[in-house]
C-alpha cells in the first residue's frame, strides 16, 4: 500500500475548510445569538440541533445514493453541489440575519432554516 504524500494528504482534507468556514460559525455561534440575543429557548434549541443531526444522518447516504445514480450532461454530482451551495449560502444569510418577531416565531424561523443549510 502506498503512503500518501503531505501534499495528497492536503488535497484530501481541502474540501472540509468550505465547511468548516460554513460550520464553525452556526455551531459556534448561532445558538448562543439565538437563545441570548433572539430569545430561542436553550432546551427547543437543544432539540432542533438534535433533530437536524439525525435528519442529517439519514437523508446523507440517501443524497449519497441519489448522486451516485444522477445522470446529467453536467455530470452527476455537480448539479447537487450547485444546488446545495445556493441553499446553503441562502440559509446562511438568513440564520444570521432573523427578522425581528416573537420568540416563538424565531424559533420556527431557526429550525427551518438550520434543515436547508
Amino acid at each position: 500500500m502506498k503512503k500518501l504524500t503531505w501534499i495528497e494528504k492536503l488535497a484530501y482534507a481541502a474540501p472540509a475548510f468550505a465547511l468548516a468556514v460554513v460550520g464553525i460559525p452556526v455551531y459556534v455561534y448561532i445558538p448562543k445569538f439565538y437563545t441570548d440575543v433572539i430569545g430561542v429557548h436553550v432546551s427547543a434549541m437543544g432539540v432542533i440541533l438534535l433533530v437536524v443531526r439525525l435528519f442529517d444522518a439519514v437523508t446523507d447516504p440517501a443524497i449519497g445514493l441519489i448522486s451516485d445514480r444522477l445522470r446529467t450532461p453536467f455530470g452527476r454530482r455537480r448539479p447537487l453541489i450547485i444546488l446545495g451551495a445556493m441553499l446553503t449560502g441562502l440559509a446562511i444569510i438568513l440564520l444570521f440575519n432573523p427578522p425581528d418577531t416573537d420568540a416563538d416565531t424565531a424559533t420556527a424561523w431557526f429550525m427551518v432554516l438550520i434543515f436547508f443549510w
